[in-house]
């Protein structure tokens, strides 16, 4: 399946996405915002290590961001469970070369409208920003997201303790 944004899309990641993946992923400037899930450094391993788990289905759904010639990021979901089941997580990533051109913006735009119609009982989207990442902010806010709130020292990352906020989007 593919997810035509504008000049980009939304695709599975594939084998091929391994060289792609170790030269854009190996940036601190990435890995700082997102889970421990995504290292840095980030090598070759760390890449056949994802690639694998993309290809299982264990919940969380995933697209590789893409031109038609390489990967330059990617975007994921997180179905929520038990009283949460109506809610979704979402977290995305963008290579460096790309920022700053609006196309996390335009992803996060389509992938509203697509969980909504293709997801009819999820009515909760939610992403949680951490301190200093203020890109990420202003995409959720552009796409009609909601900061509900902070949770204060929530998140350790190198060996310092951030501030993480919760975005939310609910559906009309």
């Amino acid at each position: 399946m593919m997810i035509k944004v504008g000049n980009y899309h939304l695709r599975p990641f594939k084998d091929s996405d391994k060289d792609d993946l170790v030269r854009i992923a190996n940036n601190k400037k990435i890995a700082q915002f997102l889970t421990n899930k995504f290292p840095h450094p980030y090598t070759k391993q760390d890449a056949i290590n994802w690639l694998k788990l993309c290809k299982t289905k264990r919940g969380e759904i995933r697209f590789a961001i893409a031109t038609e010639t390489e990967l330059i990021g990617g975007f994921g979901l997180l179905p929520c469970s038990d009283i949460h089941a109506q809610t979704m997580g979402l977290g995305y990533w963008l290579s460096e070369d790309y920022w700053g051109k609006g196309i996390v913006t335009q992803v996060v735009a389509r992938m509203v409208e697509y969980i909504f119609e293709i997801y009819p009982d999820i009515v909760r989207l939610e992403a949680l920003v951490y301190e200093g990442n203020e890109g990420s902010k202003r995409v959720l806010e552009k796409n009609g997201f909601t900061c509900e709130g902070c949770l204060r020292k929530n998140i350790t990352k190198y060996d310092k303790i951030y501030d993480a906020f919760i975005y939310a989007r609910i559906k009309e």
